[in-house]
């Protein structure tokens, strides 16, 4: 319990059906459809936090293989918060070769951190496979 968790539902139309919601909540939608693509194809899929949380840590074997966040704002928003970047600041222990990726709403580009390369994905490409 001290490590901490999110919760994620395999069926967000039931989830929608039976939550009490004051918004769409959009941007934890995206994250659960990104979570439940990870599930399918990754078995060790894990959240990180430590003053800034990772929304997903794949691991494989001993090895991180990839760290991603989601940031899921309005399509014409170029400018990416530092809030969602600050995850990406320093490596995890094992992470050294890990892919860092931000996953967008359509936002496409590659950011250099202090400590890594972000990749700047649209969550379409992120979930369709394609990569620059």
């Amino acid at each position: 319990m001290r490590a901490g968790f999110k919760l994620y539902a395999i069926d967000t139309g039931l989830r929608n059906r039976i939550a009490f919601a004051f918004s769409e909540d959009m941007g934890w939608l995206v994250e659960n459809v990104v979570f439940c693509h990870l599930k399918r194809h990754h078995e060790e899929v894990y959240y990180h936090s430590s003053g800034s949380d990772t929304d997903f840590v794949v691991k494989e074997g001993m090895k991180i293989t990839k760290r991603i966040k989601v940031w899921y704002e309005d399509v014409s928003e170029t400018v990416i918060p530092d809030r969602e970047l600050a995850c990406f600041q320093k490596p995890l222990e094992g992470d050294e070769a890990a892919e860092t990726i931000l996953v967008t709403n359509g936002y496409e580009d590659v950011i250099d951190t202090e400590a890594a390369r972000v990749h700047c994905i649209p969550v379409a490409k992120f979930l369709l496979g394609l990569r620059r």
